[in-house]
């Protein structure tokens, strides 16, 4: 059977390029979220089938972290989508799900409707820092809010187990957000 697809995406908290600054809380790892284990990830998405692609942001702190790439758990740069001749956003239309955090990509993501993770231990810090654009987020948001490492682990069992229920609140904020969904908004452009 074919594999089940996960892009993991995390924005930066703290920067060391471009806008230098710190958002929310910086988690120290290229997940973003406190406490994961790549090497538990990996066991757990083996026995499930799936392979995770993590890239982290290029503004990121952590984005020169390495980890020895696992079987089911791969880091993914920039470089390495143009090696393969794609684009992120190539990518992320055969993704069968998507976690993030705060980063607009989830917007974009819900053109797919397939499930979305909100991975995001510091969502008060964040808010008392950077901010948001909706309030209250949580209301907004089509997908789990995992704030450690066992909400993942559960959510990402749901996932994969095929549990869906936040299809009504992706159709509801994809309409919110999308007025054309036909995909066809380049032609229109053009």
């Amino acid at each position: 059977s074919q594999d089940d697809l996960l892009i993991w995406l995390p924005t930066f908290r703290q920067s060391d390029t471009g806008d230098v600054r710190l958002d929310g809380t910086e988690a120290d790892n290229v997940f973003g979220l406190p406490g994961v284990s790549a090497e538990d990830l990996n066991s757990r998405l083996e026995a499930r089938g799936a392979l995770m692609l993590i890239k982290p942001h290029p503004m990121s702190v952590t984005r020169r972290q390495r980890f020895e790439d696992l079987p089911r758990v791969r880091r993914i740069d920039d470089s390495w989508l143009a090696e393969r001749q794609l684009s992120l956003y190539r990518l992320l239309g055969v993704a069968d799900g998507l976690i993030t955090d705060v980063s607009s990509v989830w917007v974009d993501y819900l053109l797919m409707d397939q499930p979305i993770i909100f991975a995001m231990a510091d969502i008060e810090a964040y808010r008392a820092t950077r901010g948001f654009f909706f309030e209250p987020l949580e209301d907004l948001l089509p997908g789990p809010l995992a704030t450690n490492y066992g909400d993942l682990v559960t959510e990402l069992g749901r996932l994969l187990d095929g549990e869906d229920m936040f299809s009504a609140k992706r159709a509801e904020v994809c309409d919110a957000f999308h007025t054309f969904q036909d995909g066809r908004s380049t032609e229109r452009l053009l």
